[in-house]
């Protein structure tokens, strides 16, 4: 699938840990070729009025959310969107999804990984390896 000519099928899915580092690099690598990599920063923003700035500035993050997304497992998407972080003090309302927020939520989840999800995807693994296995005992 191409979004502007830039290929995402060629960015794994992200699943968990095991495969954060690759999905970062390849989502960092895809937003930055696509002229969205601000939006992940946070800093995609102006301060003209300008309806075209303003459309650009619109443009550019929901293309980079719209990356995050596309390139994510059913369950983190789901994850994603369910999100409700607090709201800044004397905030109103709940805090919008951008993609600097969907960037942050999964690099603080993923990116290092403890000893315990270790042993969780090691166990994941070993089970599937074991029925996958049982399967073709049968």
């Amino acid at each position: 699938m191409a979004s502007n000519g830039l290929d995402l099928a060629c960015i794994p899915i992200l699943m968990n840990q095991s495969n954060y580092r690759d999905w970062a690099l390849d989502v960092s690598a895809t937003a930055r070729l696509g002229g969205y990599w601000k939006a992940f920063l946070g800093t995609n923003t102006t301060t003209s009025t300008d309806a075209a700035e303003l459309d650009r500035i619109e443009q550019c993050e929901e293309k980079a959310m719209g990356l995050i997304l596309k390139t994510s497992s059913n369950n983190l998407r789901i994850e994603l969107s369910d999100y409700a972080p607090t709201p800044a003090a004397g905030a109103t309302g709940p805090v919008p999804h951008t993609a600097q927020l969907y960037w942050d939520y999964l690099k603080a989840k993923f990116e290092k990984q403890d000893g315990v999800s270790a042993l969780l995807d090691f166990s994941s693994l070993v089970k599937t390896e074991l029925a996958a296995a049982a399967v073709q005992f049968l």
